[in-house]
């Protein structure tokens, strides 16, 4: 008898396999695409000009990235050669992100935005929006230098100069 319930397991589970199969089948068929192997999706990426004019007001432009247009011009200075991107690397149909892109990704998502959103004001695709993030983390960690300051007799502080 257990051998009869064994051979009936086996086989249920190969019918099981068989209609998984099947219905993976009938879903790429179907869904018009097979998860990563989809087609890239064309964006259109923001220009640098295009952002800086859609905040007119000094307020406006506060409001988004926490900073005045002059403090966010100076810090993309000083990370941009360490947010270009490789040379190396084929960047698809969209091309490459640019090292402002990549700050604002960074400050609007500081500043509480959503990843979905920031991706679409800037043209790059959701999952790439957080990859800039951690580049921009990882470009103020290399500029940053510790300085020691005094403010009184018997005690200092650590403050961070970029």
């Amino acid at each position: 008898m257990e051998g009869d319930e064994l051979n009936d397991c086996i086989l249920m589970l190969m019918a099981a396999e068989k209609c998984f199969v099947l219905f993976l089948l009938i879903h790429v068929v179907f869904s018009g695409r097979a998860g990563h192997c989809s087609s890239p999706i064309a964006r259109t990426r923001v220009e640098y000009d295009e952002l800086m004019s859609k905040y007119v007001t000094r307020r406006e432009f506060r409001k988004a990235f926490r900073m005045k247009k002059s403090s966010f011009n100076l810090l993309l200075r000083k990370l941009s050669p360490d947010l270009l991107p490789s040379p190396h690397r084929n960047y698809g149909i969209n091309g490459r992100v640019l090292p402002f892109i990549k700050l604002t990704c960074y400050l609007r998502i500081v500043a509480g935005g959503r990843p979905e959103d920031v991706a679409k004001i800037l043209g790059i695709a959701d999952s790439y929006v957080l990859p800039c993030v951690y580049e921009v983390v990882d470009a103020i960690n290399l500029n940053i230098v510790a300085v020691k300051v005094r403010c009184c007799r018997n005690c200092s502080y650590d403050l961070l100069e970029a």
